[in-house]
């Protein structure tokens, strides 16, 4: 394999926040044998030589860290992994690594370490003072605004670069309904106060939560993008066992947005962040296997979900370059080669349903290096 990507939780759903709507807390304390969670250095390994048995000659890999708090899993933790990569990357592979942290644990020690071995370090903070206390107190129950601000200039010091917010909507009826606590002045508030800082801005939005709708969504979308951030990431809401939003969905006052729903809508937002220049680093929830054991019991959480807007947008291109085709006719469609199976599909599926939908004789898909997206020859 040329591309390998690892998503690792080294300290499960460990925390040392009191998120008021984090869900992997109760999922933590639900396991059966909740303390032998933890990441060994045996299994961390094996990972690693494993990666490098399959990983081609200069090839890439990606090592990204979330919890919980992956930094529970400590420091020393942190070194033998990085060390051991180095000890099994005989191929010369480029290595990355990047860290979701809380920012609570962080100290110079572990900011040098972050500098050191040059991980991507996202942060997560809550719009402004009052509602980040509010929504992320610590396990005693006490703010921690102060704690994590500090946190981010010893990053910032140490040659850190990265600001990951919470959007989520940029609808304060959406809001107020999800309960996040913070406005969409909020958002663009702390947005600017961290471009101000100097650091890289990474948005976070979702799509289908309490209240909202498509052109809710799209206009959200349009909203984050004219802040201008560095990067989004677009999560498509996905229903939890034994959270608020479940007793929500069983008590009927919440309606599923489902998989259909998610790619519907996503297919129009990509294209609002790809206009604007703004990569979208990630689509849907990453699978785990608390979630597709059973956790995930309705919503928008499919493994592939980033693929399946990527074919819609596809499809919907086509279609309308096929539009003008008289039926019985032949068209002729000129692809690049890395998107060809988002155009034909599996079996050759969505070429049969371009075919049926505008009744053309043949549909010949010609893969063409010299085109962006797709043509019609």
């Amino acid at each position: 394999m040329k591309q390998l990507q690892f998503l690792i939780k080294p300290a499960a759903g460990f925390c040392n926040m009191r998120c008021h709507y984090c869900f992997y807390r109760d999922e933590q304390q639900n396991r059966v044998n909740p303390e032998d969670c933890m990441m060994t250095r045996a299994t961390a390994e094996t990972l690693i030589q494993r990666c490098f048995v399959e990983i081609e000659q200069g090839g890439f890999v990606s090592f990204a860290f979330q919890g919980g708090e992956p930094t529970l899993a400590g420091l020393d933790f942190f070194r033998f992994f990085t060390q051991t990569v180095r000890k099994y990357n005989q191929k010369r592979v480029t290595v990355q690594y990047a860290i979701q942290t809380n920012g609570l644990a962080i100290t110079e020690e572990w900011a040098e370490f972050f500098s050191k071995d040059h991980f991507l370090v996202g942060i997560s903070l809550d719009g402004t003072p009052d509602v980040h206390d509010a929504l992320r107190p610590d396990a005693q129950g006490n703010g921690t605004w102060d704690k994590i601000t500090q946190t981010i200039k010893l990053l910032r010091r140490c040659g850190v670069e990265t600001i990951e917010l919470g959007a989520q909507s940029m609808s304060d009826r959406v809001l107020a309904l999800a309960g996040r606590g913070h406005t969409a002045q909020d958002v663009a508030d702390a947005a600017k106060a961290v471009k101000a800082a100097g650091f890289k801005l990474i948005l976070q939005m979702m799509t289908g939560l309490p209240g909202a709708d498509d052109e809710c969504d799209v206009d959200s979308a349009r909203a984050i993008a004219a802040l201008e951030p560095d990067g989004v990431r677009v999560y498509p809401t996905v229903i939890v066992r034994d959270t608020a939003l479940y007793d929500l969905w069983k008590a009927g006052r919440y309606r599923e947005h489902t998989v259909e729903d998610a790619v519907r809508v996503c297919a129009r937002i990509l294209p609002i962040f790809e206009s604007a220049g703004i990569p979208v680093i990630r689509l849907g929830l990453n699978p785990t296997e608390d979630l597709s054991g059973g956790d995930a019991v309705g919503g928008a959480y499919h493994p592939a979900l980033g693929e399946l807007v990527k074919s819609r947008i596809m499809r919907e291109k086509a279609e309308a370059l096929l539009s003008g085709a008289q039926p019985g006719s032949e068209a002729v469609i000129r692809v690049n080669p890395r998107l060809m199976s988002q155009l034909v599909g599996q079996h050759g599926a969505k070429r049969t349903h371009l075919i049926e939908r505008f009744g053309l004789k043949r549909l010949r898909v010609k893969p063409d290096a010299g085109v962006s997206c797709i043509e019609l020859d």
